[in-house]
């Protein structure tokens, strides 16, 4: 439609109209022209640049040669950002057309082009919509895959880095959906405070994700270093000087939730972290533990096996092993596999610390879906089905927090685990509780 509107308006221009553009409405300067009005349009300007980060942020879901074909994409995109932003601009240019508080450029532009109650003005207008209807996607494409991430490195909750069955980060994706509605809500749905929140959002991951390629080029100093460094380096100066103008000329109209929200946000991320690697702490094997672990083992039978749910070698797998092993004739323990979990180094690990003794073992499942549980609910109701007539009871090992807040950072997937077996038949369930210091 902008390329219709391109052609339509210059044919316009040349057949009728002529190139002398109509004078804009006279309209009251409220400040003198001058260093700071050029970089507050210059930023303006730049917000058109919004939304390339999406593909920085996606290469992972491009198709091998992924570096490749992102570039070619960005390029692409580029392209057509330019040819928009030249048409729309110049024909307003020519055309005359002014800021309007009722209508849009491009609206107004479409007018004059195509003229009111055409078909092709109201085509403008429903594409217009239905590109920003998909805009909106972006974040929601994006913002799911940038917390799986934060939270594989565990400054989210590790929940936030589940993926439904939908192959999507559906908890991403909802919180998401609230922060959105609260936005909403706070802006009562005034776009100008909204944008400029994301227009902050933005350049400041700009200048940041430039000053970290200064950074890396700095210390890889490879071939060519030198002028990619100089590049990354404009950039990073450029965007930073966006971002300071924007906040100094919009601080008024919602900037400042941004300068007060970011510092929180980062305090939050990096509590998050710390707690973490506390608590982590707490529940991890010590260091000097190399010897191999010796597990209770029975003389008289029982009849029953233990399924014991690890989901990593630590002090709690450990306690449950210890009990399932002095209840049962029979331990199996299942880990189901994740995508960063390494089945050697498992397996290694294993040995060094449990082995497979007299009645133990380790049973390593697939989880092709990316989920964890179905493979184990699947796998227990496997197992009661070849050995009815074998009572079993389900052992999950439960890290007990000593804080409220810690209860969002553990046991989520064992709880929701918990609840898938039970949904799905009667069961016998022991939970070994390893209560952390405080």
């Amino acid at each position: 439609m902008v390329a219709l509107l391109a052609v339509f308006g210059l044919q316009n221009l040349v057949a009728a109209h002529g190139f002398t553009p109509d004078p804009p409405p006279l309209i009251r300067a409220v400040e003198p022209l001058g260093l700071f009005l050029v970089l507050r349009a210059f930023s303006s300007g730049c917000s058109a640049m919004t939304g390339i980060e999406a593909i920085a942020n996606g290469v992972s879901v491009f198709r091998e040669p992924a570096a490749r074909r992102a570039r070619a994409t960005m390029l692409v995109m580029g392209l057509m950002l330019a040819s928009m932003f030249l048409a729309v601009s110049g024909l307003a240019y020519l055309y005359g057309v002014a800021p309007d508080s009722d209508r849009t450029v491009l609206a107004q532009v479409g007018l004059r082009v195509f003229g009111e109650g055409s078909l092709l003005f109201w085509a403008l207008q429903i594409t217009t919509l239905l590109i920003l209807t998909l805009a909106a996607n972006t974040a929601f494409a994006g913002f799911p895959r940038l917390a799986a991430m934060l939270a594989q490195d565990r400054f989210l909750p590790r929940q936030m880095g589940w993926i439904g069955d939908r192959l999507v980060f559906q908890n991403g994706i909802a919180v998401l959906l609230a922060a959105t509605a609260l936005i909403i809500l706070v802006c009562r749905g005034d776009t100008t405070v909204a944008v400029n929140l994301y227009a902050l959002g933005v350049f400041i991951a700009f200048t940041l994700s430039q000053a970290g390629m200064v950074v890396r080029w700095w210390r890889q100093r490879g071939a060519g270093w030198l002028g990619r460094l100089a590049i990354n380096a404009l950039g990073a100066f450029t965007t930073l000087v966006v971002l300071l103008v924007i906040v100094v000329s919009k601080f008024a109209e919602g900037a400042w939730t941004v300068v007060i929200a970011i510092p929180l946000l980062v305090w939050l991320l990096a509590s998050i972290h710390r707690r973490y690697r506390r608590v982590y702490a707490a529940i991890a094997l010590p260091a000097e533990a190399r010897s191999r672990v010796v597990l209770p083992t029975r003389r008289d039978p029982v009849g029953n096996r233990s399924i014991v749910w690890i989901a990593s070698l630590s002090r709690p797998s450990l306690e449950a092993l210890r009990y399932a092993a002095t209840v049962s004739d029979q331990v199996l323990a299942v880990w189901v596999r994740s995508e960063e979990d390494d089945t050697d180094r498992i397996r290694h690990d294993w040995q060094r610390l449990v082995g497979d003794g007299p009645g133990i073992s380790l049973q390593i499942l697939e989880s092709p879906f990316a989920s964890l549980i179905d493979p184990f609910v699947a796998f227990v109701a496997a197992q009661e089905q070849a050995h009815p007539e074998v009572s079993h009871t389900i052992v999950m090992p439960m890290a007990i927090p000593r804080y409220r807040f810690d209860s969002l950072l553990l046991n989520q997937r064992g709880i929701n685990m918990h609840r898938a077996l039970d949904a799905s038949g009667n069961r016998v369930f022991t939970l070994v509780r390893y209560y952390l210091p405080a």
